[in-house]
């Protein structure tokens, strides 16, 4: 009898979840760059409010800030403790990626928020 590792079972079962939703990473390794293409489309997600957009949003919000050393900075500058604490990226082939991306982000939620209203 093969017993499968229930971890892997639920991991599976929320990628094919966040696949459903159109919310799935699309990439294998973390995006370094950005683009006016990106900003256009992080605008125009700007108001909607479902899960697929929410996790779309902090996922390009974790590459603007990531892909540039001034960026990753004035973001950094932005925190008052320590240690200092950058966006995560989720990608699909690391496990639990989105909940580790989701988990920074509502730890750094207020962080974000004041760094959006800098870079508009």
């Amino acid at each position: 009898i093969r017993v499968p590792c229930i971890a892997h079972v639920i991991q599976l079962s929320l990628k094919d979840l966040l696949g459903q939703m159109r919310a799935s990473p699309k990439n294998e390794m973390p995006e370094t760059e950005w683009s006016d293409a990106c900003i256009q489309s992080l605008r125009e997600r700007q108001q909607k409010r479902e899960i697929a957009d929410m996790l779309n949003k902090i996922r390009s919000l974790a590459i603007y800030i990531n892909a540039s050393p001034q960026r990753r900075e004035a973001f950094y500058n932005l925190q008052k403790e320590e240690p200092k604490l950058a966006p995560i990226q989720d990608v699909k082939t690391r496990w639990n990626s989105t909940f580790l991306m989701l988990r920074r982000a509502k730890r750094l939620q207020f962080i974000f928020d004041e760094f959006c209203k800098q870079y508009n």
